[in-house]
């Protein structure tokens, strides 16, 4: 802590990070680029930009401690070390919902409130400062052949666009490990669940309330429509319980339909948010959606329309793995993250194992009056330098 503490007030960068509004589309993360340019330029660091199909405005950011060929498309992994940090949030909401209208940053009683200081510009913050108390040392030039990088990603609240194409590209070929960010409260995470996000759309016919035989009741189909997805939800959880990850889950987070008690509705919408654990199969769960609604017993006139929204398998990293042996000897057992991460994407999209780890609560993610402890950031800062100093000395390995 007082090495890094020497070169780097992690503090007053989560502070600044904070203070730079960055929740697209209104807020694109090209202004926290722009400062995090300006900071390892300072440095003598040099960086890379990487298109997204988002624009130029939503741009991946890379910095690493050593030259590396951009396109190069190796034929297995390096060992290189990476640290992954969105710098997407999402909005800061009613902002009469925040002590005194202020969504950030301000620092009372030991922790660094606003908008993106748990979730995940504290975490963030910690990383850089790493880094930089090591480059500054000049620790990085005496380990050639040792490389660390440094990712900022762009939309992961939304789609993940920049950690997909991070994944997909020759640059994820540099890398054996990498580590996230999120708030964990600095326990080591190695797996959390997939999701499935699907709408189904239910067109009856409307009638007066008064004669509803009249009309198909668009609501009472689709109720009876979950009841059939429920159903056999109960018959996947039964088979697929996970002794690391535990059972599937579903939940019905919207639903929609009418206008008015005297008109018989004829348009519902509902969503449903099926998280899959490891053994399932998202196409399979996918192929039983779209049969159950192909196969609901419905009146001739009435039509279903079942849309995926997106869909992720699960991640589980092997417990054997060197770097999370490594920090489950310091910090504890692993454990398992509750919602999806960019971690899904590094593991399933370019083979790399990933742990997740970082300063702040979940719990206090994406809520008004987010905090996050001081004394955190620092103990993060802490960690992460001694996880590189670690990795430069060829303890820890891919």
């Amino acid at each position: 802590m007082e090495l890094v503490a020497k070169h780097v007030d992690v503090v007053s960068l989560a502070s600044d990070l904070v203070g730079i509004r960055s929740d697209p589309p209104d807020h694109p993360e090209q202004a926290v680029a722009d400062y995090l340019k300006e900071l390892f330029s300072k440095h003598g660091l040099a960086y890379i930009d990487q298109p997204t199909p988002l624009g130029k405005e939503r741009q991946n950011l890379l910095v690493v401690s050593e030259d590396i060929d951009a396109t190069a498309n190796l034929p297995s992994h390096r060992n290189g070390l990476l640290f992954s940090a969105h710098m997407d949030v999402v909005p800061p909401g009613d902002e009469g919902s925040w002590i005194n209208g202020e969504t950030g940053p301000w620092i009372d009683d030991g922790r660094l409130h606003g908008r993106g200081a748990t979730d995940m510009k504290g975490g963030m913050a910690a990383c850089i400062a790493a880094f930089l108390a090591i480059k500054e040392r000049n620790l990085m030039e005496k380990s050639q052949g040792k490389l660390i990088g440094l990712l900022f990603t762009v939309d992961e609240e939304m789609t993940m666009t920049g950690a997909k194409t991070f994944a997909n590209s020759p640059l994820a070929r540099h890398f054996g490990n990498i580590i996230l960010p999120e708030p964990t409260l600095l326990k080591p995470m190695r797996a959390h669940k997939g999701y499935l996000f699907a709408r189904f759309t239910v067109k009856g016919k409307a009638a007066h309330g008064s004669v509803p035989e009249r009309g198909i009741n668009a609501i009472k189909l689709a109720m009876r429509l979950y009841s059939c997805i429920e159903s056999q939800f109960e018959i996947d959880r039964q088979n697929h319980m996970h002794s690391v990850l535990g059972p599937p889950t579903i939940n019905l987070g919207v639903f929609k339909g009418g206008e008015r008690p005297n008109v018989v509705p004829d348009s519902c919408t509902f969503c449903i948010d099926r998280r899959i654990t490891e053994g399932e199969d998202p196409e399979a769960i996918v192929k039983s959606l779209v049969a159950i609604t192909r196969d609901f017993k419905r009146p001739d006139i009435a039509t279903i329309e079942c849309k995926i929204i997106n869909k992720q398998p699960p991640y589980i990293i092997d417990e054997k793995n060197v770097l999370l042996g490594f920090l489950t000897g310091m910090l504890g057992p692993a454990e398992v993250m509750h919602g999806y991460t960019e971690a899904g994407i590094y593991a399933n999209y370019a083979g790399i194992p990933t742990v997740i780890l970082g300063p702040g609560s979940i719990d206090g993610a994406h809520v008004a009056n987010e905090m996050i402890a001081i004394e955190d950031l620092e103990k993060a800062a802490n960690i992460y330098e001694t996880i590189m100093l670690q990795y430069l000395e060829g303890k820890i390995q891919a």
